[in-house]
């Protein structure tokens, strides 16, 4: 993937139902089959809630990347705010790999895992929280 490209994401029904280009989003409920065959047919990346699909093992390799939104009531600008995060996160990875097939995990507001090959969630991003009391023992040592 390369920084000039942008992921296509369709929100599956259990999520807020965001359409908009920044991030490009697209709800399920535009649209006339599951989530699954619609992300094969508009090759859109599956954003969901639904941690079943994590380690699914009915879905097939090829399938577009998988991200399952987790971590508390999430409201459409926290969704926003966190597919923006993994997409900065993901464009702007050195590496050169396929995301075919790939599963996420976002903790909302938290972090951002990816499942490895043996089923297990590798960080790849944390979000960083500013601490008052950081700030106040960084201003007192100065």
């Amino acid at each position: 993937m390369q920084a000039e490209q942008r992921i296509h994401w369709l929100i599956d029904r259990d999520l807020p139902q965001i359409e908009g280009k920044r991030p490009d989003t697209l709800p399920v409920t535009h649209l006339k089959r599951d989530v699954m065959t619609e992300a094969l047919r508009e090759e859109r990346w599956v954003v969901t809630g639904n941690r079943n699909l994590l380690d699914a093992r009915t879905i097939p390799f090829n399938c577009p990347p998988i991200v399952v939104v987790s971590g508390g009531l999430c409201t459409e600008e926290g969704l926003q705010r966190n597919l923006l995060h993994l997409e900065f996160c993901l464009l702007h990875k050195r590496e050169n790999m396929s995301w075919e097939g790939q599963r996420f995990l976002i903790d909302l507001d938290r972090g951002i895992y990816k499942m490895n090959t043996k089923g297990g969630l590798e960080e790849i991003e944390t979000w960083k929280v500013p601490s008052v009391r950081g700030v106040l023992a960084w201003g007192a040592s100065a």
